[in-house]
């Protein structure tokens, strides 16, 4: 284990109790440990690693086609622009499996633009593409809608992703043909993602959870926070948290984890609960429901970690088109400046070395 660790006391009113000591280690003194990223590097090299990527949102609001995905957005990087399944694609220095989770409406799309952009010169027998579960939407006093006669379903949210792979078979796959022991999991729009973080591939060797966390910039953040009950790991979303709570939860989900295939594979089998949100749809207001990753988290027991990041370098969220909040611009500022910072950290270390000769 680790000397350094920032530890919090979170107090917080869930089922009446005191929470116990959510230990959070920060990955700047892991990435020290040549171990773990040793540990890392086998892991990937063994073929025991997978990414999944969640995709199935549109990007209506963004100005593309109701039926393309964010994911083929196009970040403003100062003269160029580049699109987003680019940028994550490009990141892959190694050969691991890549699994993109899309639905019924841009599954199509997503696999067309992949074949017109070559796989951007990946392995295209690597990449994976699934179709996620759906749920069936109710109007605004609890009843089906229906649409020329057809019950209309909608994705149900990040937390498809376990009967997704299960039903589809790709986890069995993956598992048997390929080895996967481990899978990340993350979003498409937060483009600070790192997608092989060896240190922390490393983590995961012992854990059926381990997860990414930054602190949150002010109490009332709408982001989800992590909270831990006797040993077990939950995830409150910024919905759910009280007032009183919002002064001592501190801990941000930014939705980057590595799972176990034998938690994916428990959890496939885990009836998660609906969260019905409130969404426009065909021209009305309509309760759409989701399912969330981490609703059952708990499952694990005491096999998780979470560990922080700089928040400037992992959490590059992209939600909005325009606007100086979490938009196109503030996510090609936030890249550059990250891409900026490992080259000065590279020249350093080469005036370093040469000094050193």
């Amino acid at each position: 284990m680790y000397n350094n660790r920032d530890t919090i006391i979170l107090i917080n009113i869930l089922g009446g109790k005191k929470m116990k000591k959510l230990v959070i280690e920060k990955m700047s003194e892991i990435r020290r440990n040549s171990e773990l990223e040793s540990v890392g590097k086998e892991i990937v090299k063994n073929g025991e690693y997978a990414v999944l990527i969640l995709c199935g949102g549109q990007a209506s609001r963004f100005g593309l086609e109701p039926n393309m995905s964010k994911g083929q957005v196009d970040v403003p990087l100062g003269k160029y622009q580049e699109n987003i399944f680019k940028l994550f694609m490009k990141q892959l220095k190694y050969y691991v499996p890549v699994v993109l989770m899309t639905s019924k409406a841009n599954n199509v799309s997503i696999q067309e633009f992949f074949k017109e952009n070559n796989f951007f010169d990946y392995e295209k027998d690597l990449v994976f593409f699934v179709e996620q579960t759906e749920e069936e939407v109710l109007d605004l006093e609890g009843k089906r809608m229906r649409r020329d006669g057809k019950i209309v379903k909608s994705p149900n949210g990040h937390g498809g992703v376990y009967t997704t792979l299960y039903k589809s078979g790709l986890i069995e796959k993956l598992e048997q043909n390929y080895g996967i022991k481990r899978m990340l999991i993350t979003n498409i729009d937060n483009i600070g993602c790192e997608l092989i973080d060896f240190a922390f591939i490393g983590c995961s060797q012992n854990y059926d959870i381990v997860g990414k966390t930054v602190k949150k910039l002010y109490a009332g953040e709408k982001v989800g926070v992590f909270q831990e009950k006797e040993g077990k790991l939950y995830v409150k979303e910024y919905d759910e948290i009280s007032s009183e709570d919002n002064e001592s939860l501190n801990w941000a989900n930014i939705n980057t984890f590595i799972l176990s295939v034998q938690f994916l594979k428990k959890a496939a089998k885990v009836k998660l609960p609906k969260h019905y949100q409130k969404k426009r749809m065909f021209g009305q207001m309509v309760q759409k429901p989701e399912t969330r990753l981490f609703d059952c988290f708990n499952i694990a027991g005491e096999s998780w970690k979470i560990v922080e990041v700089n928040r400037e370098d992992e959490f590059i969220p992209i939600k909005n088109k325009e606007g100086k909040i979490d938009s196109l611009y503030t996510a090609g500022i936030l890249y550059l400046k990250k891409k900026i910072k490992f080259l000065n950290e590279c020249l350093k270390a080469l005036k370093d070395n040469n000094e050193n000769i």
